[in-house]
């Protein structure tokens, strides 16, 4: 189950100067991160940025 699916709501993304926010906003991508979920092994390449 998602609890927040607004990314207004990430306190990362609501700080944003608008301009930045028009160019990064249709690239978000909603992850769903379980109890649990492992984000990257050592030595991996993060393919998102996690807050």
């Amino acid at each position: 189950m998602i609890a927040q699916s607004n990314p207004k709501l990430n306190q990362l993304l609501s700080v944003l100067p608008p301009e930045e926010w028009s160019r990064i906003a249709p690239e978000l991508v909603l992850v769903d991160m379980p109890l649990g979920h492992v984000v990257y092994e050592s030595g991996d390449q993060p393919e998102y940025v996690y807050r």
